[in-house]
């Protein structure tokens, strides 16, 4: 008897305990995997997985992680799983506050994430004069409803690549100048396979993500 035009926690099954489906649209699920944790993958995680995956990236790269929450937090164990030199980035005052954990972690330069190099932050001199014009990839899942992108370009190598996984921002800036000067890409998340999407389960649950 719901209004099936609404599309609230009851309309969309999200409150369901059971649902049926076609099967071309259910995915097996690994023994070690939950079904609580593997919901949470469906959307942020096949977007970071596709962006960390499709391209074939070297392990060798060195990845930036800007975005907090759970999101980011997902995106730096990913890439740390998969082999890359993986730091967290903070964009300075525009970011959302973190936790109390997370403020420490930064204030002694360390991330509370096991595997991170570093949590960088764009504001501070001296991250910007160790590791500027050093990574490869900055992969970006900042829930900020406006996203300030600039301050971060110096961190980028000469060629390199600002990847955009599972983002809602409703406004993004950047420096158009820069971008062209240095050739930095701009990249959205391609909507992973359903092989990649097995492929990201049993990864994440192999891995314990």
């Amino acid at each position: 008897g719901a209004d099936r035009a609404a599309l609230d926690a009851v309309t969309i099954g999200a409150a369901s305990h059971h649902l049926r489906v076609p099967a071309r649209w259910a995915f097996p699920l690994p023994l070690a995997l939950p079904s609580v944790h593997a919901a949470g993958l469906m959307c942020t995680g096949g977007a970071v997985w596709s962006q960390l995956v499709q391209r074939r990236l070297p392990r060798s790269l060195k990845v930036a992680v800007v975005g907090d929450g759970a999101a980011g937090e997902l995106a730096a164990r990913m890439a740390v799983a998969l082999g890359f030199e993986t730091y967290t980035m903070s964009l300075g005052a525009s970011d959302a506050p973190a936790s109390d954990a997370a403020d420490a972690a930064d204030a002694a330069g360390t991330s509370p994430i096991r595997g991170v190099r570093e949590s960088l932050d764009t504001s501070n001199d001296e991250h910007l004069r160790l590791h500027g014009g050093s990574f490869d990839v900055l992969l970006c899942t900042s829930s900020q409803e406006h996203l300030t992108l600039s301050p971060a370009l110096g961190f980028l190598k000469r060629g390199g690549a600002l990847f955009l996984a599972g983002m809602h921002a409703k406004g993004l800036t950047l420096e158009p100048r820069v971008v062209q000067d240095r050739r930095l890409q701009l990249v959205g998340s391609a909507a992973p396979s359903r092989k990649e999407m097995l492929s990201m389960r049993s990864f994440t649950a192999k891995h314990r993500l």
